[in-house]
């Protein structure tokens, strides 16, 4: 019946008839009486729950449909039961995350309020799980903001067959390791044109603090800001050097913390010079990566700046 869900008014079952999931009925669903007054009653919970998010009744009940829908078919898939029509039941309307689906209509919909109450509702959870696999605090802060600011366009794919929550839970580390990805990316074009650079000019390959860049470089670091480089340094460095290893995190200290040569940690360690000289340009390679990727996010520096403020710190 051109996607309208067919009821009879008389009818004591609490199932009627359901639509394909992705269709859109344009003209009033019609649902067995019992389902009916018990969507009604979940509309006034999340208008209770959202106050001030406006969302039309018939808008919200399109919504929710396909939310339970969508729910009921992965369930018969996970049993192995594809190719199973759900039906649209009380039971599954107790399942369904009725207000988040309400909440994500409001959003969707440009609701300003809406979007006050996803904030309130879930920075704080979003930016909890965006710390379990960012840098540091200041980058989940800002994934959270940028979750946030963004969601409208992300719920797109929140078809509301579970919880909000449950979806943020799954898409915040997405994009917290997009955010690394492509700044690690652009780290390692920047490096390749550098390396590029120097092959042409004849200059000799080394460690990208050590190295002599040129005049361009030269240039870079008298246009540097050294305030705004120590502060940059202060807010990555150490982050950074806990991600190398016990091994590379020591020759970091020999060398630039307390000052001595390479023959001197050779003599140390009990090695060749050459050998300590290749693992700290591995050390530094790995260190400047990761204090790259922060600046970039939380500085925009470029990679030339932030080769410059490491040069000036040695």
């Amino acid at each position: 019946m051109g996607g309208v869900l067919d009821a009879s008014p008389t009818a004591t079952s609490q199932t009627a008839p359901a639509p394909e999931a992705e269709t859109a009925p344009s003209e009033p669903m019609r649902l067995s009486r019992s389902f009916e007054e018990a969507l009604r009653a979940r509309y006034v919970e999340a208008q209770e729950r959202w106050p001030g998010a406006l969302v039309a009744f018939e808008a919200f009940k399109r919504r929710v449909c396909v939310a339970i829908l969508a729910a009921e078919a992965n369930a018969a898939g996970q049993a192995g039961q594809a190719g199973h029509v759900g039906r649209l039941t009380n039971d599954a309307l107790e399942r369904c995350p009725a207000s988040d689906v309400y909440l994500a209509v409001a959003i969707e919909s440009g609701n300003p309020r809406a979007l006050e109450h996803f904030h309130r509702a879930h920075f704080e959870f979003i930016r909890n799980v965006s710390r379990k696999f960012a840098l540091n605090d200041e980058d989940a802060e800002d994934v959270a903001q940028d979750v946030c600011v963004t969601i409208g366009e992300r719920l797109t794919k929140y078809g509301g067959a579970g919880s909000l929550r449950g979806w943020l839970a799954r898409v915040v580390p997405s994009v917290t390791r997009d955010r690394y990805r492509s700044g690690a990316e652009a780290w390692e074009r920047s490096l390749e044109a550098m390396t590029e650079g120097e092959q042409d000019a004849g200059a000799e390959a080394g460690s990208a603090i050590l190295s002599d860049r040129g005049a361009s470089a030269e240039q870079t670091r008298e246009s540097l800001d050294r305030s705004r480089c120590h502060e940059m340094l202060a807010k990555t460095l150490s982050t950074a050097l806990e991600r190398l290893d016990d091994e590379q995190r020591e020759l970091i200290n020999y060398r630039y913390f307390k000052g001595l040569k390479g023959r001197e940690i050779a003599r140390i360690r009990g090695v060749k010079e050459y050998v300590v000289s290749k693992q700290i340009k591995k050390a530094l390679a790995r260190l400047e990566k990761r204090i790259y990727m922060a600046a970039t996010a939380l500085f925009h520096f470029t990679a030339s700046e932030v080769h410059g403020c490491l040069e000036l710190m040695d």
